[in-house]
């Protein structure tokens, strides 16, 4: 026994006792490898293109096509343009990779009559459209459609929820939830692990101040007449609140009125401030600035900017709601930033942004913004500061959604083709004036804002070549029958519902004609009367109001009772506007 096991041991020895080189070479691929390991990746590359070269791209929406939800169309985009293999089963695809780009449209205001078909309620399959069934004005979506597939938008029994919110918010898998949740356990929120990231701070938008952590010069010289924050010591708080409010001139937004709240929430400053320019929209809903109150202001812009560069160090933190909007109109920037509508996330998911008022609302139960003078800069501070204090007790995961967008699984996969160095190129997503509130890293490679569907088209024929997905709403026809009101300053639209009609059937007849073949595209329609909608959860709303402060009223006969024959009003008037349509196309 003790033999055998000398014998082993030398057998093992003889293996570990080599000679050692006095400097062990680097393990490294020699340049002939990777020269025939890129030669053979092209030549494969070229072999997967030859083979879906050969093979038309078809997508087959015919009459057995059942009724779909949001959901289904958002499977579609994403089996389309990504590597996702779960395939639809309500419509089959032949040859996916063929399909270069996927182009999606809403139209308010569309109703299943423009296209001869007299109701979608019930209806559970896909129907076949007679050409002459078509409003004349939209003859350019008869060359197109052939199939008029029944969509129930999002919402509830009592509610309708915006359509492009919840095609673009995608829900992670269980195992994708339980793994960000792993490698992010035991982490707790903290101010310092709050702030953004310079990633995070690019993709919304910020002034990029110079002691950004890898900051590049080109980055932080994009705003050269930006004043930066300085680095000083000075006692007392270290974290600020920053809000302003703005007013339209013609040139966009300018500063009117600045707050600064330290951490409890005393205010610094609270000014109103005269722009240089002549103001063109006081905005007063929102703002709460009127004429006679800049009057005999004298206080300016570079007055604000000195002030708040003697009270705030750049290793100070700054919050705020969307704050590089705030840093923007004061034309200044800082390193530090905790933004509320990042540390919280939309009820949708990203890459929507929540709004202050809901969330102030949500955990908190208090309304603000509801006042007639407009909002209050250093309410917005203060509400701020609770929101943070808040996440700070919760922790790092409170109020986040643990959701991902359409966009950023779009981002992660790549192009057919390469680059002339050889190197793959990710697919990118194009949103053109959708109303949405986009999230930074979750958002669009790129935002174009238009104020009327002609920029609109003309946006689209300019990039489209540029991206792989489209988003893009045209709203002329909703507003022309006074679905939506015209509450945004930079949108432009005048114009009556027969002329929008045309001006309708024109603008997609080009868009159309832009798109490059092979493009998929889906026109989805938001049909039905929003507005008594609106009016009954108002009236809703209003009695739970009523009810919480008085619990007897229901014995009380007032034309504020809300009445069992009013709610169910609701629900046929939600209802009827889900049951709506969507019209699917490939280009050829």
């Amino acid at each position: 026994m003790g033999n055998e096991l000398n014998n082993t041991q030398g057998k093992m020895s003889l293996s570990v006792n080599k000679e050692i080189p006095t400097e062990t070479p680097i393990n490294r691929k020699r340049l002939h490898d990777s020269f025939v390991e890129e030669k053979n990746e092209h030549r494969k590359l070229r072999k997967i293109k030859r083979k879906y070269a050969s093979i038309e791209p078809e997508v087959i929406v015919d009459g057995n096509t059942k009724r779909i939800h949001v959901p289904s169309l958002q499977q579609l985009i994403l089996y389309l343009l990504t590597s996702d293999n779960s395939q639809p089963d309500w419509c089959k695809v032949i040859n996916r990779r063929a399909i270069s780009k996927v182009l999606f449209i809403e139209i308010r205001g569309l109703n299943s009559i423009d296209f001869g078909v007299k109701s979608l309620i019930k209806v559970p399959k896909a129907i076949h459209l007679q050409k002459n069934g078509f409003k004349n004005e939209l003859l350019p979506f008869s060359k197109a459609f052939d199939y008029m597939v029944p969509l129930t938008m999002p919402g509830s029994n009592h509610a309708v929820y915006p359509l492009m919110s919840s095609l673009v918010s995608v829900h992670l898998s269980n195992k994708e939830r339980k793994r960000i949740v792993h490698r992010n356990s035991g982490k707790e929120a903290t101010l310092d692990n709050l702030c953004l990231s310079l990633d995070q701070l690019e993709a919304s938008g910020y002034p990029i101040h110079r002691d950004v952590s890898c900051a590049t010069p080109e980055m932080v010289n994009k705003t050269p007449d930006y004043v930066s924050t300085v680095k000083f010591d000075h006692p007392g708080a270290k974290v600020f609140a920053l809000d302003c409010e703005m007013c339209r001139t013609k040139s966009g937004l300018v500063l009117t009125r600045c707050s600064l709240t330290n951490w409890d929430g005393k205010r610094l400053i609270d000014e109103l401030v005269k722009p240089d320019e002549e103001i063109v929209d006081y905005v007063t809903k929102y703002s709460g600035i009127t004429e006679d109150m800049l009057k005999d202001v004298k206080t300016r812009l570079p007055d604000i900017q000195q002030k708040i560069k003697s009270i705030v160090s750049s290793d100070d933190i700054l919050i705020g709601h969307s704050l590089q909007s705030d840093l923007n109109v004061l034309k200044m920037k800082h390193p530090r930033i905790i933004d509320t509508a990042e540390c919280y996330d939309h009820g949708s998911g990203p890459p929507m942004k929540p709004a202050l008022k809901s969330l102030i609302f949500k955990y908190f139960g208090k309304n603000i913004h509801d006042k007639a003078t407009g909002h209050d800069s250093v309410e917005d501070c203060t509400s701020c500061l609770d929101l943070v204090k808040l996440k700070l007790e919760k922790g790092l995961f409170f109020g986040k959604s643990l959701r991902t967008s359409i966009f950023s699984n779009i981002a992660h996969c790549n192009k057919m083709e390469t680059t002339g160095d050889n190197k793959k190129i990710p697919k990118s997503s194009l949103v053109i004036d959708s109303g949405l509130q986009l999230s930074g890293l979750y958002g669009p490679d790129e935002l174009v804002q238009c104020k009327n569907d002609d920029e609109e088209v003309e946006a689209l024929q300019n990039k489209v070549s540029e991206h792989d997905f489209v988003l893009m709403k045209l709203r002329e026809l909703e507003f022309a029958k006074g679905i939506s009101s015209q509450n945004d300053g930079n949108v432009e639209f005048t114009t009556s519902v027969e002329k929008a009609y045309s001006n309708l059937g024109a603008h997609f007849g080009k868009i159309y004609d832009a798109v490059p073949a092979n493009t998929f595209i889906i026109v989805c329609a938001s049909c039905g009367n929003l507005s008594a909608i609106r009016e009954l959860q108002a009236e809703h709303r209003s009695f739970q109001r009523l009810f919480g402060e008085n619990p007897n009223i229901r014995n009380k006969s007032s034309d504020s009772d809300w009445t069992l024959s009013k709610a169910q009003r609701l629900d046929d008037a939600v209802y009827k506007v889900r049951s709506s349509f969507c019209l699917m196309t490939l280009k050829k």
